[in-house]
């Protein structure tokens, strides 16, 4: 747990990501969750946390999930914030909703999920991640399924500062979906709430995108993350 919070500060010191209004202190007691706007974002609705209790009862709602339509699309791990016009998607996935997918689909994956599994996501419950994925679709030639390329160098972008992610720890990485190209940008959850931002990255055909993230479309995720797999 160490390693990744210094790993996230280096990655923040070395991509000018510190927010301008904040020293490093503040910094390091946001990532570290005892900050003020902790209390701010709790106040407002903030991401769940994955603890030994809550682990046992996200699991078992992911395991009473019936929905078996394509269990390998983005919809059924992650919140949509943005759905492109021009086939780029991007959605939300915290730990939370990463244990709910992996019990409702490890089985029919055929997924082997290691005895660790509770201790890797109670070990990143600081972590959130913006994902991106590429639709299926037919060629604009024919009937083929277009080409599904996975996006790179994705960032947040706030005010004049540009927020770099880390990857997602391998042991959880392994256990998700390569269907639709997804990728999968680890940021610390602070930074994901403190909407408003811009995400940009550059899609699989070197395009720049760009997508606005206000702080109404942060607080509907939000309440998307305590919905997701909601009893029905």
């Amino acid at each position: 747990m160490k390693k990744q919070v210094l790993a996230v500060l280096c990655a923040a010191f070395m991509s000018s990501a510190v927010f301008a209004a904040s020293p490093v202190d503040e910094l390091r007691a946001e990532l570290a969750g005892t900050a003020p706007t902790q209390t701010r974002y709790a106040a407002h609705g903030g991401f769940l946390d994955v603890t030994p209790e809550t682990f046992t009862s996200f699991w078992k709602r992911g395991l009473s999930h019936s929905d078996t339509d394509n269990i390998e699309a983005p919809e059924n791990y992650c919140y949509r914030l943005i759905k492109g016009h021009d086939r780029n998607y991007v959605g939300l996935m915290t730990a939370s909703m990463m244990v709910k997918y992996i019990a409702y689909s490890a089985d029919a994956r055929l997924l082997p999920v290691p005895s660790d599994f509770s201790q890797s996501v109670i070990s990143n419950n600081d972590m959130a991640y913006i994902v991106t994925w590429v639709p299926m679709g037919k060629s604009l030639l024919g009937s083929d399924v277009a080409v599904q390329v996975p996006t790179q160098r994705l960032v947040i972008v706030k005010g004049n500062e540009i927020i770099r992610p880390v990857a997602m720890p391998q042991p959880l990485r392994g256990l998700m979906p390569n269907s639709y190209a997804p990728m999968f940008y680890a940021f610390p959850k602070n930074v994901i709430l403190n909407a408003p931002y811009t995400i940009k990255f550059v899609d699989g055909f070197g395009n720049v995108k760009s997508y606005e993230i206000t702080a109404d479309a942060m607080g509907k995720a939000v309440n998307g993350e305590n919905n997701f797999y909601a009893a029905h």
